[in-house]
């Protein structure tokens, strides 16, 4: 992560808490960071240098048109414009949302199991980590068929492994080394 991503980021987050606008902006950005993932004319769009401050401008107002966005998350696209930094949005977005969590005090949490999660597990696995953490926790679910059951949470720097594939590895080891 840049430290211009972190700049821009951090002065989002206090202009989005104090106007009660954090929610929608980071829905918002998140958004807009999944769109230039797949579009490679929004890309060129935003990272082209040889436009004019008023073709940045219109792209970024047909863009909060397209994606009906808040006055504030246009308002900050502009913003990047005028300085050259439509380029970071992606990193702006990461760092936004980083700084989000930690200012909300919301965990994420990466489940890794070999078919998606049900609600009700989701669930329970979101009230056991909070009561683990003592945070809130926000769990997304990753699908990887080679683990045959169970799941691998990754969360708060930590991993917790209860999958199928991990446990006949340590049987294997096991037995390997009682011969």
């Amino acid at each position: 992560m840049s430290a211009v991503a972190d700049i821009y980021a951090l002065a989002l987050l206090d202009l989005t808490v104090a106007n009660g606008t954090l929610q929608a902006v980071r829905e918002q950005l998140d958004q807009l960071a999944s769109l230039l993932q797949t579009s490679r004319e929004l890309n060129v769009a935003f990272s082209n240098p040889t436009l004019t401050m008023a073709e940045r401008e219109r792209v970024v107002d047909a863009l909060a048109q397209r994606l009906s966005l808040s006055k504030t998350t246009r308002s900050f696209l502009m913003v990047l414009a005028s300085k050259g930094r439509l380029p970071a949005v992606q990193d702006i977005a990461t760092a936004f949302g980083r700084l989000a969590d930690e200012r909300t005090g919301v965990l994420r949490a990466r489940c890794v199991s070999s078919v998606p999660l049900s609600v009700t597990q989701t669930t329970r696995l979101k009230a056991m980590l909070s009561e683990l953490t003592g945070r809130t926790v926000m769990v997304s679910n990753d699908i990887d068929p080679s683990l045959l059951g169970g799941v691998r949470v990754h969360v708060a720097g930590k991993v917790y492994d209860t999958t199928v594939a991990t446990q006949l590895q340590q049987l294997r080891g096991a037995i390997l080394n009682s011969l």
